[in-house]
């Protein structure tokens, strides 16, 4: 078993970096390229901080690149040499330490929406974290069902739907998690029957949800 935590070290501690979207239109790539070395260097420090405990589970932080999706990003950070040191060091450790790495969309990701522009940007969102774990040898994104919209039997049809359209390299790495509110266990099963998507189980959230339902 390997046990870890979400994306930030408090006892180091870490701190991740961003900006705001007109920072970047009025300084450019190269303050992104600055924020996500930093970023990627405050994740070295993680991985050697849990390496020196025994810790080899990590979920990545999603704002590693900042506006990685966003239609006015042009740096190509996939191929940036500076950027690929230090995924290739994050890969070698992976590879020979036994880590794994995942990340989780935020809470705007939503594959299920009945609106057409949310689905398309969470598919950009999936294929950024996809690419990102690619250079790590990541295994995991964890998402959510998404909301019922007033209808929930239809809204996990809708999610079964897309997940169908998404690229192999996503479906390879795409884990359905039971939430707190709307889809628990049950559902998300129900979900996987229809399109077989693999399922991430998360016992707080499913305790959280039977506490809701008894109130």
């Amino acid at each position: 078993m390997r046990l870890g935590y979400a994306c930030l070290n408090t006892t180091i501690p870490s701190r991740f970096k961003t900006c705001r979207l007109q920072t970047m239109r009025l300084e450019g790539m190269e303050t992104i390229k600055e924020l996500t070395i930093h970023n990627l260097r405050q994740v070295k420090a993680i991985v050697k901080w849990n390496l020196s405990h025994d810790i080899r589970f990590l979920r990545l932080s999603s704002e590693l690149v900042p506006f990685a999706t966003h239609q006015e990003m042009t740096w190509e950070w996939q191929e940036d040499e500076d950027v690929l040191e230090l995924t290739n060091w994050l890969k070698k450790q992976q590879q020979e330490q036994g880590l794994r790495f995942s990340m989780h969309p935020g809470q705007y990701s939503v594959l299920n929406s009945p609106k057409e522009q949310v689905v398309e940007n969470a598919i950009k969102d999936l294929h950024y974290h996809s690419d990102f774990l690619d250079l790590v040898n990541g295994e995991d994104i964890i998402i959510h069902t998404g909301g019922a919209y007033g209808d929930k039997e239809k809204a996990k049809q809708a999610f079964a739907e897309v997940y169908k359209t998404l690229p192999k390299s996503i479906k390879q790495k795409l884990r359905l998690e039971n939430d707190d509110k709307t889809f628990h266990l049950k559902d998300v099963l129900e979900i996987h029957s229809s399109c077989s998507v693999p399922i991430c189980f998360d016992i707080h959230h499913e305790r959280c949800f039977i506490r809701q339902k008894k109130k």
